[in-house]
């Protein structure tokens, strides 16, 4: 029910070929993660939120988990969440892209297969990147995937702290 919910707002959204889609607070609304009111409440105090977007902000009131959050916007810019905590990823393709690309743009490269660079990121917009990694390495392609900030966070700090051990 949960995605074909968002599946019938995002072909409504295409028929009226709204330029931005659906924004994060109706997609979790058409989802039932939140409410009306909740939504509501949260655009209320957008204007002094200072950066902070919509998604984070109902996170933080406790009204929806940030993984409901992150799934929902990966369905709707249709690319694939991971768990971090299960994947298993290598000291070799930390290597592969410059630390201050990985730390700039808070990315984590997964995996390199058949020129292909799989790369975990917390945006799930992500297009003003892709030609920035391809030039920092040798593929032919970059696919990414959306992680919860908080575990790719928590990685990215791991990363510094053993760089700066060294």
């Amino acid at each position: 029910m949960f995605h074909s919910a968002i599946e019938e707002k995002l072909k409504l959204a295409k028929q009226k070929k709204s330029h931005k889609g659906l924004k994060t607070g109706e997609l979790l609304l058409c989802s039932g993660l939140v409410d009306e009111e909740q939504v509501l409440d949260a655009l209320d105090y957008q204007e002094h939120l200072q950066n902070m977007k919509i998604g984070e902000f109902l996170v933080e009131k406790g009204f929806v988990r940030e993984k409901e959050v992150c799934q929902a916007l990966a369905e709707k810019f249709r690319i694939t969440f991971v768990d971090l905590k299960k994947q298993k990823i290598s000291r070799k393709i930390l290597t592969i892209l410059p630390k201050r690309i990985i730390t700039r743009y808070e990315i984590l490269p997964l995996s390199f297969e058949n020129g292909i660079l799989t790369i975990a990121t917390l945006q799930p917009e992500v297009s003003h990147i892709r030609e920035v990694i391809m030039k920092e390495c040798n593929c032919s392609e970059v696919q990414f995937v959306l992680a919860l900030p908080t575990h790719l966070r928590i990685i990215l700090d791991m990363l510094d702290k053993q760089i700066a051990n060294t």
